[in-house]
């Protein structure tokens, strides 16, 4: 998922302000809500889940064409398990950074080539419960000591008894690392 954080004149959120917005997508040009679902879930937060995440880089490339003013900083990836995955190996080969990485239950794939492949550092928020039996604990473990080796800002919470889920507590966590970060 690719959060945005953009309003109108009023200073709020909105969704519309995404509806002039096309993605060169499947061979045609669409709208990001005809390839993903748009929510508002904070009065200055508009998130875009893209539905198939081959397609996430094109709805970024398509927001930053646009005339919304929008910047890499105003970009926050969100991933539960492969999308936390998809979200660290996207977030930390881009060019510039953008605003965080918020991921539950993930890992970091080929963390051996990240030292060469490393292009930016955002924050990262990294939440994984130590019941995991999908994706390890282990894979958490590994992931926060490789991104710190790189100097990476990351914030590291390991939930007790969690299985591979996101908890009333990992949510809260998630939900004030981004509302910090967008403070920054």
């Amino acid at each position: 998922s690719s959060d945005v954080c953009s309003s109108d004149l009023t200073g709020r959120a909105n969704a519309a302000m995404l509806d002039l917005i096309k993605v060169d997508v499947y061979g045609q040009q669409m709208p990001i809500n005809q390839i993903g679902s748009i929510t508002t879930p904070e009065p200055r937060m508009i998130n875009i889940q893209v539905w198939d995440q081959n397609n996430v880089p094109l709805v970024d490339a398509a927001i930053k064409k646009s005339e919304l003013g929008l910047d890499d900083k105003d970009i926050y990836l969100i991933g539960f398990s492969q999308g936390t995955m998809l979200s660290l190996h996207t977030a930390l080969r881009r060019p510039k950074p953008i605003g965080g990485v918020l991921g539950y239950s993930g890992a970091l794939v080929a963390p051996h080539l990240l030292k060469d492949e490393l292009k930016s550092q955002p924050p990262l928020c990294l939440i994984h419960g130590e019941a995991d039996d999908v994706v390890p604990f282990d894979a958490f473990s590994m992931a926060m000591s490789v991104l710190q080796k790189q100097g990476i800002m990351v914030h590291g919470y390991s939930q007790e008894g969690l299985g591979h889920g996101i908890d009333p507590a990992g949510i809260q966590i998630g939900m004030k690392f981004i509302k910090d970060e967008i403070a920054a």
